[in-house]
């Protein structure tokens, strides 16, 4: 019994030491420069197709809509509300993937008809809740080892105040990055 009580000690005081020297993500945000109001959904890159979630409940009314031009998520009556950007047709995995490997931030300008949180996930290793305030904030969000063939290029979704109908989510300049700081378009496989 005393080994048994020893061994869980040592493997507190273990799992304690990691947790202190484990280096989180750190996201830095900062308010955006004028002008982006006028900016689409993505910077550089020319575009995916998204998967909108759907109620499963309620005759799988569409959980949000999206403008891409104006970069505007508009949040269904569904009372939450996801998706993924992607390699998708019609909603639909059309069989092809990304290569993200290379890709080590990602970078985009943000704002919400209210103050709330949303999440933006990489892949399930990159997961993210990140504020989103009234006025445009400019995000960078560390990237660690991400997907060769990855179907979607991110997640993304209401988690707290912004899961009412109506309420609208503003994503601007979504760029991608390597770890030298050069702006990347992910490969299309």
């Amino acid at each position: 019994m005393k080994r048994i009580l020893k061994a869980a000690v040592f493997l507190c005081v273990a799992l304690s030491c990691v947790a202190v020297f484990a280096k989180p993500k750190k996201i830095v945000s900062k308010w955006s420069e004028p002008g982006v109001e006028n900016d689409g959904l993505f910077k550089t890159f020319g575009g995916c197709g998204v998967q909108i979630w759907q109620d499963e409940w309620n005759s799988h009314d569409a959980t949000f809509s999206i403008d891409y031009a104006e970069g505007k998520i508009t949040v269904g009556k569904v009372g939450w509300w996801g998706g993924s950007f992607g390699a998708y047709q019609d909603g639909v995995p059309n069989g092809g993937t990304f290569n993200l490997s290379k890709v080590a931030k990602i970078e985009f300008d943000a704002k919400a008809s209210t103050y709330g949180t949303i999440y933006f996930n990489i892949d399930d290793s990159n997961k993210n809740e990140i504020d989103i305030p009234t006025d445009f904030k400019h995000y960078e969000i560390p990237v660690k080892k991400a997907k060769a063939k990855a179907e979607s290029l991110f997640a993304i979704g209401g988690v707290r105040d912004l899961n009412k109908e109506g309420c609208e989510i503003f994503i601007k300049n979504i760029a991608f990055y390597d770890a030298k700081g050069n702006e990347i378009v992910p490969e299309y496989n």
